[in-house]
């Protein structure tokens, strides 16, 4: 009987965890939607595919959740901030081509700016021409990354 009031918890616990896995979903943007709404929209753990195509920025994630594309995706920023700010932890960019930042030195622009909130960040952007952070201030600002709070 020991034995199986330790293995109902353990089953419960595993149960939860498989239900919120199973609640991520994989949702395709197109060019033509807004780009910061559906990662708005988006629950913790999806991920949103990028087609091929250009997407406006600038965006910012607070959630955790994956941003990835194969080829081809392009996310533009408007030329006065940074790209993609990171403010959640967890969060994975992957295949994607980032342009188009602020160029202001005190302001820190930067194709990807990881807050100190987006611990555990993953980023795979560099593409087969290993230019995929083009025509930005700085391509990573992670200054702040990670530092625990006092």
């Amino acid at each position: 009987m020991l034995k199986l009031r330790n293995l109902v918890p353990a089953a419960v616990l595993a149960a939860g965890l498989l239900a919120g896995a199973a609640h991520a979903a994989t949702v395709e943007v197109t060019p033509a939607q807004s780009l910061q709404a559906a990662i708005d929209s988006a629950a913790a753990g999806d991920v949103l595919r990028l087609p091929a195509g250009e997407y406006a920025g600038p965006i910012v994630i607070r959630r955790p959740l994956t941003l990835e594309s194969d080829a081809g995706a392009v996310i533009k920023g408007d030329g006065d901030t940074t790209v993609i700010r990171v403010d959640a932890p967890d969060v994975t960019i992957r295949g994607l081509t980032v342009t188009g930042s602020g160029l202001k030195l005190e302001e820190m622009d930067a194709a990807i700016f990881l807050t100190k909130e987006a611990q555990r960040a993953v980023l795979n952007i560099k593409g087969q021409n290993g230019k995929q952070i083009k025509n930005n201030k700085f391509g990573l600002n992670i200054t702040s990354c990670g530092k625990k709070k006092k």
